[in-house]
């Protein structure tokens, strides 16, 4: 019995992809998969919560908030506001009660969600899904929570329905839209290109 070549190089692949895991795991990484799911970082979560310059004591909503990172960003930036999330993932929420048990996180498809039961906030941050124009939907229905006076900060797509739809509103406004630079979600295994736009209620 013998051993070749190919089937020793493919034993040391998988040895390194386990060590790999491995190694991951104790550095507490935890691999996510969910639908639609651009991790936001770190750099671009602290972007977004700068933008949507919060104020102390405000109620800060992030309506599809998958890992927590913008409302993260928002308590570490800007400590004492009131977190509000809705994640459709019930693993993401329990993720998110863990991570931060001082936000009230409701497990729902945000689209089904109205502005009657959560309450009108001060403040939103939101990387909603893309797919199908479905950040169109998730941000035109979000506008619907702003307080008066308050602001929405939201990474869209950077596509021709985003343009007709989001900007002639945006701009209208007087308010950003800023496209975002090429890699900004190579860390989440996309090169998607996404623009971030701020509205004011």
């Amino acid at each position: 019995m013998y051993t070749t070549t190919s089937s020793r190089t493919e034993r040391e692949a998988r040895r390194a992809r386990i060590l790999g895991l491995s190694h991951n795991l104790r550095a507490g990484v935890q691999p996510i998969a969910a639908n639609q799911l651009f991790v936001s970082g770190a750099a671009l979560a602290d972007q977004v919560v700068t933008l949507a310059d919060i104020r102390p004591g405000a109620r800060v909503f992030d309506p599809s908030a998958g890992t927590g990172d913008l409302l993260a960003a928002a308590a570490r930036l800007r400590p004492g506001v009131l977190l509000l999330a809705v994640e459709i993932d019930a693993r993401l929420a329990a993720g998110l009660r863990a991570r931060m048990p001082e936000a009230s996180v409701t497990v729902a498809d945000f689209l089904d969600v109205d502005p009657a039961g959560l309450g009108l906030v001060d403040r939103i941050v939101m990387n909603p899904p893309f797919r199908n124009g479905a950040d169109i939907k998730h941000i035109e229905h979000a506008r619907r929570f702003l307080a008066p006076g308050g602001r929405m900060v939201a990474i869209c797509a950077n596509g021709p329905r985003q343009h007709a739809r989001l900007r002639p509103t945006v701009l209208a406004a007087g308010c950003s839209w800023e496209p975002l630079p090429a890699g900004t979600f190579k860390h989440a295994g996309t090169a998607v290109s996404a623009v971030m736009l701020s509205v004011d209620a």
